[in-house]
């Protein structure tokens, strides 16, 4: 592992007695430039006063010592650019005399990472739509992501819902088309939209519309299913109402005309006006 990191080489003089290419290009100096320095040289002057007090301290109890460190400090490049890095320090002697051998690892693509994580982590958060995200790898696919608008969606805290399966929320409702759909998509590999009920904690019915995204690596293979759900109860009764009053509408015994207000055409008539005029809908 060793091979991977930078590695300086220090004597009780805190004087850089050798040093590899990764930790020379780390700090971007030759290697020769380097040997004989401090190891002061490659940390930033506000932190100087700091480092060497631990590292007389560590250099006291080196012999009581083993690897030590783990931290994360900060370092300078030769172009006075500072950068986070993870230090080690490991002593070791050669003809009675003691070094320390330093491992450097640049963190500044991991900070990135994270940070770039921990944005991305926020936004899903943030959206009014709740996200699941499974583990396709694992058995039963169990969730191993909810925001927190699945919860307020729900009623369930996220340690109630990781590490389950999504089918919870059907609460044993589960022989509906949606559901059938779903389950067709995740074991084929594809994305669907689906509109199906489910339940929250308390027991509550609501129509949830949810979209699943299978997610592949690299070799194509899926890793993980997103989930994105929306409870659309309003819309869904809406449209009962409306299907209930066109229901009425078109049984009334009444006639009832539709048309457009421009053309004055017919768009639509019920059954009390086919009835009593004696033209069928598609003729008027």
């Amino acid at each position: 592992k060793a091979r991977h990191k930078g590695i300086i080489v220090v004597n009780e003089d805190q004087l850089i007695v050798s040093i590899n290419q990764k930790a020379a290009d780390l700090f971007e100096y030759t290697h020769h430039e380097l040997l004989g320095k401090p190891l002061s040289e490659l940390i930033p002057e506000k932190y100087k006063v700091a480092h060497e007090g631990h590292f007389t301290k560590y250099f006291k109890n080196v012999k009581k010592a083993k690897m030590a460190g783990g931290r994360c400090v900060q370092g300078l490049r030769k172009t006075g650019e500072e950068f986070p890095l993870n230090v080690k320090f490991n002593p070791f002697s050669i003809y009675q005399n003691t070094y320390i051998l330093v491992l450097v690892n640049d963190l500044s693509e991991r900070m990135e990472i994270e940070k770039n994580l921990d944005i991305k982590s926020e936004a899903l958060d943030a959206t009014q739509n709740g996200i699941v995200i499974s583990d396709a790898l694992e058995e039963d696919y169990p969730i191993i992501y909810v925001n927190r608008a699945f919860s307020r969606l729900t009623g369930y805290s996220e340690s109630e819902a990781l590490n389950r399966n999504c089918r919870f929320l059907q609460n044993d409702d589960n022989d509906q088309r949606g559901i059938k759909i779903m389950r067709n998509a995740i074991r084929t590999g594809k994305k669907c939209q689906v509109k199906v009920r489910n339940y929250k904690k308390d027991g509550t019915l609501f129509w949830n519309e949810i979209s699943i995204n299978p997610v592949r690596n690299y070799e194509g293979k899926i890793t993980h299913f997103v989930g994105i759900q929306n409870d659309i109860t309003k819309r869904v009764k809406a449209e009962e109402e409306i299907r209930h009053f066109l229901k009425i509408f078109d049984d009334s015994l009444n006639e009832i005309y539709v048309f457009d207000a421009k053309t004055l055409r017919f768009s639509h008539v019920n059954y009390g006006a086919q009835k009593n005029t004696g033209y069928a809908l598609r003729e008027l």
